[in-house]
């Protein structure tokens, strides 16, 4: 398993539209080969910057099919946001593997 984590800082004026986008954006990323789940949450701004947070964590069955996506889907999938919506938000990321869940 891995874990591939996006941050993004969207600011507050086209949030919501945004918003409203990512969410089939993320349902067109399920659809390829070895991805399995994706979460996506608003994370609590602990400072004034007039943007909101977005943490979105796709679970992917391999490093592999990570690869593939980066190497033959990404750079479209990033070029369709950048259209949208320009320079009005920022991303980061990073993949976490082999990640474990601890049961209670």
């Amino acid at each position: 398993m891995v874990i591939y984590e996006v941050n993004i800082s969207v600011n507050n004026d086209i949030f919501q539209d945004y918003y409203d986008w990512l969410l089939p954006h993320a349902k067109d990323i399920l659809n390829l080969p070895g991805f399995i789940d994706c979460e996506i949450g608003l994370v609590e701004n602990q400072s004034d910057d007039n943007k909101n947070h977005l943490r979105v964590s796709y679970t992917i069955d391999s490093y592999d099919n990570l690869q593939h996506y980066l190497t033959n889907h990404a750079q479209q999938m990033r070029d369709d946001a950048t259209q949208q919506f320009g320079g009005q938000f920022d991303i980061t990321r990073r993949i976490i593997l082999e990640p474990i869940t601890l049961e209670k």
